[in-house]
């Protein structure tokens, strides 16, 4: 008896020490053709309807759960799939093995749903999961790229990852065909409701064009997913030295085998814009500018997803959009000798230019086994020809009696054609994929200038061009992953682009031919050594191609005494990126970056026979070291944050006599906050974001911040969002340094009306149960049709 009470005692301690430790509940996570399936959810239920401890799987398809000695329901789901479910009794470290999730089942019959992270970090990129964020709706796509880790936009719409330039702009997986004031505008017409993610490509595979030296930022647009009808209707005022607006409406269509989207866009944009510079050497220049920029356009894009047969999708997407872009401009220029002002000139200008885009993308995709293999085959053409008319007026003050009265005319036209083929093989060994693709591209130039005489205007042949650029790209790829050791994972790429160019200055019958080709590597290595810990390493090589009118060898005059140019010899520049990265729990983020930049190239101002030139030129190499630490876990239930800092030791050697290479520091963080009032229909948005002084090529740039506050209301069920945003409170998001030359010192202090109050709202309607998916497609090299 003494025994058994001794023995019942001692199980019952036992079990008292099992029910209070933490038990370690893990399993698999595969589909049906034996690929992992990456964030799928476990979720262990107590009395059936508790929850209790839930995990996401990871890059392997694994989960573990942590929770006490019990007996549990445990559910095991992911978004396209059914549920399984298994009732398990936990004494001890359980392994369950593998579950396998059929992908075709429709989502009315999930009835576990979980939420996704709002940030998340892999090995080559952050994802910002848009659709995660109260903060993030009801805004437009470009100040949502200010809400998101490592990228920074800067008061003219300027988008760039911390640390870093020359970065390319995605939609779904294709670079956008537009830049300057119509890529702005163009981001500020899509709203975020319309956004899923957005992916910050710090090292892009080998699938990706090698063109971008800094990475990629890819926004990844919601899918057509909805059976029936639904849309959204946009609008937003905003109020700075003058007012704004823009108008946006999405209309959406499926069934079951036709999906289908159209938007239309509207805007109008009014911006102050005040710059000065000033070159100092022994004949120096002051200028100051007092610009009214007006942007005005509109647009309409449709999408069709067709699906052909149970495993053949066919799909096109057309893209128009006109921009009107006028500046009113005055100007002032004083030119000194030995601090003597020799010229004092007043120019009044007004710039006139219009720009029709035509974008046009087929694909066909097709599945050729049951372990996910396929094949993509795309067709995509971009075609745009931007008319402008510039009228200036330049009066020297110190001679009034003369004056230049000049008008130019230009028409430049781009046109872009590639064809693409991509392919995916898996097997339970290794995954493989590989593809070819082929762009033709063509930059003709029309511009003349002419001299207002009593006659009228006549032309000056000197100073008028004909440009004709042609440039052929050939390239392919592959990409290889295998998973060693259930905790390794190996991906190797290399992508290969021969590219032959042909610049034509019919004016001085000159031609230029250019022929190079070069492998890009890749590099991805990840260790996942538990839920918590993951740790990292990539690396690659890129390349940066000058855009058509950094070639363009035309001259475009602000004012007689004052020009910009193209140069035909510029060469493209490398990046040679390597990253270290450890991730904890999925919310703090530590990466450690080298970046090797060669043969980098800018815009260069000087004086030549007492006429100020700003041309393009390869002047310098850069090396960075930094960290990057991104940290996005919400300690507060009413607080939804994240924090991302960066520090890097900057040094340029320069490739020109006359340049004096900078070393420094360049560090900035970014501080985003939404704070909860009612969490069913109001919160509190505190944004700020700070540049120290920096080091970059020969610049030394001086401090720049923004400071945002505004408040987000939701009404009828979160289908109408209203914001009210100020932005730049204290008017911080001011570009100002100094460039260092051994024979000049330059100076500059830009603001573009960068602080505003604004207002939107957004109101959703329409039925929402999940359909098809569309397609995305890559189309990467308009970029550079600037």
């Amino acid at each position: 008896m003494k025994k058994n009470v001794i023995f019942c005692f001692l199980v019952f301690c036992y079990n008292q020490i099992l029910i209070g430790q933490e038990i370690n509940v893990k399993g698999k996570v595969r589909n049906e053709y034996g690929n992992p399936i990456i964030f799928a959810t476990a979720v262990l239920f107590e009395h059936d309807s508790i929850p209790v401890a839930a995990a996401y799987t990871d890059s392997l398809g694994d989960f573990i759960l942590n929770h006490k000695v019990g007996e549990y329901r445990l559910t095991v789901s992911w978004l396209n799939s059914d549920v399984i479910t298994k009732k398990i009794i936990v004494t001890h470290d359980l392994d369950l093995g593998e579950f396998i999730l059929n992908e075709n089942i429709n989502l009315d019959e999930i009835s576990i749903t979980s939420r996704k992270k709002m940030f998340e970090r892999k090995t080559d990129r952050i994802i910002f999961n848009v659709s995660q964020s109260t903060s993030a709706t009801g805004f437009s796509a470009l100040e949502t790229l200010a809400l998101t880790p490592l990228v920074s936009v800067n008061g003219q719409g300027e988008i760039a990852i911390v640390g870093k330039n020359r970065v390319g702009i995605l939609i779904d997986d294709k670079i956008v065909y537009l830049s300057g004031s119509e890529l702005t505008s163009y981001l500020s017409n899509i709203r975020s409701e319309n956004i899923a993610r957005i992916e910050v490509l710090t090292s892009p595979p080998s699938k990706f064009d090698a063109q971008g030296n800094s990475g990629l930022i890819n926004i990844v647009l919601n899918k057509n997913e909805n059976l029936g009808w639904n849309g959204s209707l946009t609008s937003t005022v905003k109020q700075a030295t003058y007012t704004s607006l823009s108008n946006n409406i999405s209309l959406n269509y499926s069934s079951s085998k036709l999906s289908s989207s159209v938007v239309l866009r509207h805007y109008y944009t009014s911006l102050k814009a005040l710059e000065n510079y000033e070159i100092w050497q022994k004949k120096s220049l002051v200028s100051k500018e007092n610009r009214h920029d007006f942007y005005k356009g509109m647009g309409v894009e449709t999408r069709f997803n067709y699906a052909w047969s149970k495993n053949t999708k066919l799909g096109l997407i057309y893209n128009y959009g006109t921009a009107d872009d006028d500046k009113d401009v005055h100007n002032s220029a004083s030119f000194y000798d030995q601090n003597t002002l020799y010229k004092d000139l007043s120019t009044a200008a007004t710039h006139n230019i219009k720009t029709p885009v035509h974008t046009l993308n087929l694909y066909a995709q097709s599945k050729l086994s049951n372990r996910g293999d396929q094949v993509d085959i795309g067709l995509n053409y971009f075609d745009t020809s931007a008319n402008s008319i510039v009228d200036f007026t330049t009066i020297d003050v110190l001679n009034p009696l003369l004056a230049d009265r000049v008008k130019t005319s230009s028409t430049v036209g781009y046109g872009i054609l590639s064809t693409t083929a991509d392919f995916v093989l898996n097997s339970t060994w290794s995954n493989l994929s590989f593809g070819l693709k082929y762009v033709t591209m063509r930059n003709n130039s029309d511009v003349g200038y002419f001299n207002w005489t009593d006659r009228g205007y006549w032309i000056d042949p000197t100073k008028s061009a004909l440009f004709n650029y042609k440039e052929n790209i050939y390239a392919g790829y592959f990409d290889f992953s295998k998973i060693f050791f259930k905790t390794w994972q190996l991906k190797l790429g290399l992508r290969y682009e021969y590219t032959n160019t042909q610049g034509i200055s019919k004016t001085v019958d000159e031609s230029k031919k250019t022929k190079y080709d070069n492998f890009f590597p890749s590099v991805y290595v990840t260790h996942t050594l538990n839920d918590f810990h993951v740790f990292y390493m990539s690396y690659n090589k890129r390349i940066n191609r000058p855009s058509f009118r950094e070639v363009d060898p035309f001259r475009w005059y602000s004012n007689p005494y004052s020009y910009s140019e193209g140069n035909p010899l510029l060469s493209p520049s490398y990046n040679y990126n390597f990253e270290l990265g450890y991730l904890f729990h999925n919310y703090l983020s530590i990466d450690l970056y080298y970046q090797e930049l060669h043969n980098e190239f800018g815009q260069i101002s000087n004086f030549e026979n007492d006429v100020e030139v700003s041309s393009y030129y390869n002047y310098y190499n850069q090396n960075n070291l930094g960290v990057n630490v991104m940290y996005t876990r919400s300690l507060l239930s009413f607080l939804e944050n994240s924090i991302s800092f960066n520090m890097a030791y900057v040094k340029a050697q320069p490739k020109m006599e006359d340049i004096i290479g900078e070393s420094g520091l360049f560090t900035s963080y970014y501080i985003n906050n939404t704070l909860t009032l009612n969490p069913e229909h109001s919160f509190l948005l505190v944004n700020y974001w700070q540049r120290l002084p920096s080091k970059k090529g020969n610049s030394s740039l001086r401090n720049m911040a923004s400071f945002d506050i505004g408040f987000k209301f939701l009404f009828f069920d979160q289908k109408l969002s209203f914001n009210i945003v100020v932005n730049d409170l204290f008017q911080q998001l001011r570009a100002k340094g100094e460039k260092k030359f051994d024979t000049n010192h330059q100076q500059f202090n830009n603001y573009y009306d960068a602080r505003n109050l604004s207002f939107s709202a957004t109101y959703n309607f329409g039925k929402s149960k999940h359909g098809e998916k569309n397609k995305t497609i890559d189309f990467e090299e308009t970029s550079r049709a600037n």
